[in-house]
Formats: C-alpha cells, sequence, structure tokens
C-alpha cells in the first residue's frame, strides 16, 4: 500500500484525495496546508493533518507526496520531500522554469527516488490509444492543441498575478505544449505569440513550432473563450480529439473515406490513471515514468522558458 501526503488544499487536490483512494495499493493518508488542512481533512476523511509542510515530510509513514500549491512554491517543497527520499508527483508545471525542472529530476536521479509532473493528459487511456494508432494516418504533418478558459478576476486571482505564478502559458499552454511535444518531440524553430495584460501577465497566447517535416501550433488562454480541442494532420488522414486535455474520445477519418472512432471513459475523474502510473513505478522502484519522463518534462519546460523571454 503506498501512503499519501497531500501538499495543498485546494480543488485540484480534492480531486487527487478522490482518485488515489479509489486506485488499488493507494490511499491518502496525511494532509498539510498553512490554511485549509483541518477543513479538507474532515472532508475527505484523511487522518493525519500537518499545518506545516517539513512535518509532513519527516513523517516515515508516508511513501509518496502529491504537491498541489500555487506554481511558485513547487520547487522548495519539491526539493525538501525528494531530499527526505519521498517519491514526488507535482502538479503542472512542476517548475517555474527549466533550471528548477532540471534541478528536481537531477536530484531524483541522484537520491534514487521516483519524481513525475502531473501531466494527467498523457496517462488517459484514449491518448495512450492514440499512440498506437496514429501511423493510420500516415506522416504527420500538422497539428493543431488549443485549450482556452474565460476567466473573469482581477490580480487577488492566482492567474492574473505575477507573484503567485499567473499566466496562460503556464497554466493553460503547458497541456497543449505537452500534446505537441508527445507526438513530434523536440522543435526546431519556436515562434511564440502572447498578450499580457493589464496585471503583467500572458492572458492569451499563441506558440507555433516548426519541425523538419511538419508545423504545430499551441493556442491557449485564461481570458477569452476558445477549445479544448486538438487535430492531427497527417499524409493519409486525420484524427480529431474532442476535449484533448481530459480525452475520452477519437474521431478517426482517413483519406480512404473509412472512419473510426474510439471511445473511452474514466474510471472516476481522470487522475487514477496517473495515480496507477505513479504507484506502479514506486513499487518497482523506478525514478520516473516512460510515459512523461524526466527529460519530457526538462524540454517542454525550456519550450515556456523560451516564449517567455522572447516576448516577456
Amino acid at each position: 500500500m503506498i501512503k499519501w501526503g497531500i501538499v495543498g488544499a485546494g480543488i485540484v487536490s480534492e480531486k487527487f484525495v478522490r482518485a488515489a483512494n479509489f486506485v488499488q495499493d493507494s490511499i491518502v493518508y496525511a494532509v498539510a496546508s498553512k490554511t485549509n488542512a483541518d477543513k479538507f481533512a474532515q472532508k475527505h476523511n484523511v487522518p493525519v493533518i500537518y499545518k506545516d509542510y517539513n512535518d509532513l515530510a519527516n513523517d516515515k509513514e508516508i511513501d509518496a507526496v502529491y504537491v498541489s500549491t500555487i506554481n511558485p512554491m513547487h520547487y522548495e517543497i519539491v526539493m525538501m520531500m525528494l531530499n527526505k527520499n519521498k517519491a514526488v508527483l507535482c502538479e503542472k508545471p512542476a517548475g517555474m522554469c527549466a533550471n528548477e525542472t532540471y534541478a528536481m529530476a537531477e536530484l531524483a536521479n541522484r537520491k534514487q527516488v521516483f519524481f513525475m509532473e502531473a501531466m494527467w493528459t498523457k496517462f488517459l487511456p484514449a491518448i495512450l490509444h492514440l499512440k498506437e494508432i496514429i501511423h493510420l494516418i500516415g506522416c504527420v504533418r500538422r497539428v493543431k492543441a488549443e485549450f482556452c478558459i474565460n476567466v473573469e478576476a482581477g490580480i487577488t486571482h492566482r492567474l492574473f498575478n505575477k507573484s503567485l505564478g499567473g499566466g496562460a502559458l503556464l497554466d493553460m499552454g503547458i497541456y497543449p505544449l505537452s500534446f505537441i511535444h508527445m507526438l513530434l518531440g523536440v522543435p526546431d524553430e519556436i515562434n511564440p505569440t502572447l498578450y499580457v495584460g493589464e496585471y503583467g501577465v500572458d492572458e492569451i497566447g499563441e506558440i507555433t513550432l516548426l519541425y523538419k517535416n511538419a508545423i504545430a501550433q499551441a493556442s491557449f488562454a485564461t481570458r477569452c473563450d476558445g477549445l479544448d480541442y486538438a487535430v492531427i494532420y497527417g499524409d493519409k488522414g486525420k484524427i480529431e480529439i474532442p476535449n484533448f486535455h481530459k480525452a475520452t474520445r477519437l474521431n478517426i477519418k482517413l483519406s480512404s473515406g473509412v472512419s473510426k472512432e474510439y471511445v473511452t471513459s474514466h474510471l472516476l475523474n481522470g487522475f487514477e490513471f496517473e495515480i496507477q502510473e505513479a504507484v506502479k513505478c514506486i513499487k518497482n522502484g523506478e525514478i520516473e515514468s516512460k510515459i512523461h519522463t524526466h527529460n519530457d518534462c526538462i524540454e517542454i519546460s525550456k519550450i515556456i522558458d523560451y516564449a517567455y523571454r522572447k516576448i516577456i
């Protein structure tokens, strides 16, 4: 049984605790939060409560830690937990920059402790199936992935506050970028366009990624309506993925006229699949997942770094 400690008690942690308790050989044992640990623990029947993150790190009963604080706090907490030999699953983005992400992965390697960014999309059955059948559309020539939300909020909201790690690219853009990277790898050229709002953070953006034989576009926003959608164009057809970041359906349309549909569902809320992978890796003594590797995480972080340096 893998006993989890949770750092941070927000909405995302609520989804995690339900999924972690659903997964076989997994249970949430403790929660640490400076503000609402008591309320969270009572709601989700978590037996142990900490107000100090270091106390959770020193709890020898805990095997693995899920980090879901605001983005700028990830680095310090992840490094603390890894130094205490705790396996770590950290919400995306793992680091605020590539240097932070690299340091996390380097420490995990040095300590021989599991570390993974919680890019849950890559572990969904529909996305795993996509990787198996993508050859049907031949050579991938173009990818478009978009993830937009419209949040009416001011500078007190974490998405629009630079000191809280705000920005559409870090929170929303990482999904289409990770999806494109999964399919095409590291681009040869990166061309970002970011709209920076009145609070000094990016609110709308598009990044064009150029490859030797393909072009891809990631679109994202926190301040305007848009789609949660991806489409992959090959020289023999295309694959459409509605709601791609929580995908349950693939629509395959081949140039030959053949159309296929793959439909699956989440067992609970979708978080269970990344937790299953983490539990399997931890029990097998592995320090990273083959589905979302340390290198994947670092390479995506470098793309984000480049986009910010170029624009802001």
